[in-house]
C-alpha cells in the first residue's frame, strides 16, 4: 500500500510532463550522411535532419515552396532530390550558399509557373547534374535555371514542351557533356546553337519533330540520338 501511495504522490507532483505529448519525426532513413524521406506526404524537409547531411531525398511528397525554412536552413548537400513533388516557386538565391551541392532533380515538377517570372535560380556554382524534366518547361524558360551554371556537365530537359532550340540556349552552361532533349516537340535548332559547347559528348534529340538536320560542328559529339 505505500508504495501504491508513492506513486500516486509522483504522478500527481508532475503532470506537466506527463502531459506533454511526443514529438512525431517522419520515418525517414538515415544512412551513414544520407536522408531518405521519399512518399511520406511531407511539405518541407524534417526538423531534425542531421547537421552534417549530403544527400537529402525529399522525391514524390508534396513540396510546393522550395525555400531555405523548405530544406531546414541547411547547406551543405552534395545532392537533393526534389523530383516528383509540387515546386512551383524557388526562393531567389537559394543555393548561393550550397558550395557542396553537384546533384540536383527537379523532375516532375511545375516549374513553367516559376518560370514565368522569369527569375533566374542560380547560382548553381558546383552543380554538375541538373534533372528538369517533365516541368512543363517551353522554348527559353530554361535560360533561368542554366544562367549561372558553370560546372554543369549534365542536363535533362526531356518531356518537355521546348519548340526551339535558340543560340542563346545553352551559352551560359559551357561545361556540358551531356544533354537530354527526348520527347520535346523541337521543331527548330537555330545555326550555332551548340557551336559554344566544346566538351559535349552527347545529345539526345530523340522524339522529336526536326525535319531539317544541320551540321552542328561539334568535334567532340561520341552520341547523337535522332530517331523517332
Amino acid at each position: 500500500m505505500a508504495v501504491l501511495q508513492l506513486l500516486f504522490l509522483l504522478l500527481i507532483s508532475c503532470p506537466a510532463t506527463l502531459a506533454r505529448p511526443r514529438r512525431h519525426l517522419p520515418p525517414c532513413q538515415v544512412v551513414q550522411m544520407d536522408v531518405l524521406c521519399s512518399d511520406l506526404s511531407l511539405k518541407s524537409a524534417p526538423a531534425n535532419l542531421p547537421r552534417d547531411v549530403q544527400m537529402l531525398d525529399l522525391s514524390r511528397n508534396q513540396v510546393q515552396n522550395l525555400t531555405q525554412e523548405t530544406l531546414g536552413f541547411h547547406t551543405d548537400f552534395h545532392q537533393l532530390n526534389l523530383h516528383s513533388n509540387r515546386i512551383h516557386f524557388i526562393q531567389p538565391g537559394l543555393f548561393k550558399d550550397m558550395k557542396a551541392l553537384r546533384v540536383l532533380d527537379l523532375s516532375k515538377n511545375h516549374l513553367n509557373v516559376f518560370a514565368q517570372s522569369k527569375t533566374n535560380v542560380g547560382p548553381l556554382t558546383a552543380v554538375e547534374s541538373l534533372d528538369l524534366s517533365s516541368n512543363g518547361l517551353y522554348t527559353g524558360m530554361s535560360d533561368y535555371f542554366l544562367a549561372e551554371s558553370p560546372s554543369l556537365s549534365n542536363l535533362s530537359l526531356n518531356s518537355n514542351s521546348i519548340t526551339k532550340i535558340e543560340q542563346s540556349t545553352f551559352s551560359r552552361a559551357l561545361s556540358l557533356r551531356k544533354i537530354n532533349l527526348h520527347n520535346n516537340v523541337i521543331m527548330e535548332i537555330e545555326d550555332g546553337a551548340f557551336d559554344s559547347l566544346d566538351h559535349l559528348a552527347e545529345l539526345d534529340l530523340s522524339k522529336n519533330s526536326i525535319t531539317c538536320i544541320i551540321d552542328f560542328n561539334l568535334h567532340n559529339l561520341e552520341i547523337l540520338n535522332f530517331s523517332k
